[in-house]
């Protein structure tokens, strides 16, 4: 478990003018009807202020296996939630509002979140996925993680998400999920 603090005011980076056209051009997209892939977005969340703030604010841990990683070397910016399609659900186009969302970031090592999350989202069997912008991000309930990523401001934040060797309690909601179908990221031990 990583114990996180408040989260650092959004960086520059993220509020500039590239990012807002960006935006822009993705919604169009969307509007369009046109299906979004990752290569639609420019990796703003790559820029330094960013990968450097998140970084810092997970305590330079990889949010997954929560090894301590270089900034320069096997480091990643995780979007939370899918910013192109979700695995568990093939009609998602991908959370794609949040692409630039400083909230739906995670500091994650490459091998964590490429070869392992990847676009995984999974929820809770009573979780109701938001496929729009307007649609409540609070009503999903991830399997992931156990944190409220909107809560107030100041609070002390705890992120839990299952970490490489994991035992998984198959009497809790989450156990049960992972037990039916998702095996986390492929590595993940269930008991």
């Amino acid at each position: 478990m990583i114990r996180l603090g408040k989260r650092p005011p959004v960086p520059d980076t993220l509020k500039s003018q590239k990012v807002k056209q960006m935006k822009k051009s993705v919604s169009k997209k969307i509007q369009a009807g046109e299906q979004i892939r990752t290569t639609d977005f420019r990796p703003y969340w790559r820029e330094n202020d960013v990968k450097t703030a998140i970084w810092r604010h997970h305590h330079k841990k990889c949010c997954y296996c929560e090894r301590k990683r270089d900034l320069k070397r096997e480091s990643d910016v995780e979007h939370f939630r899918p910013k192109a399609g979700v695995t568990e659900e093939k009609a998602h186009p991908g959370y794609w509002w949040l692409a630039y969302e400083w909230t739906n970031y995670l500091f994650s090592c490459k091998a964590c979140n490429q070869e392992y999350k990847k676009n995984h989202f999974p929820l809770l069997p009573n979780g109701r996925r938001a496929f729009k912008e307007e649609d409540d991000l609070s009503d999903e309930k991830p399997v992931l993680i156990e944190q409220d990523l909107t809560q107030a401001p100041g609070k002390i934040r705890i992120l839990s998400l299952m970490t490489r060797f994991l035992r998984v309690n198959s009497a809790s909601a989450r156990g049960s999920r992972l037990k039916k179908g998702f095996d986390g990221f492929g590595y993940l031990r269930i008991a």
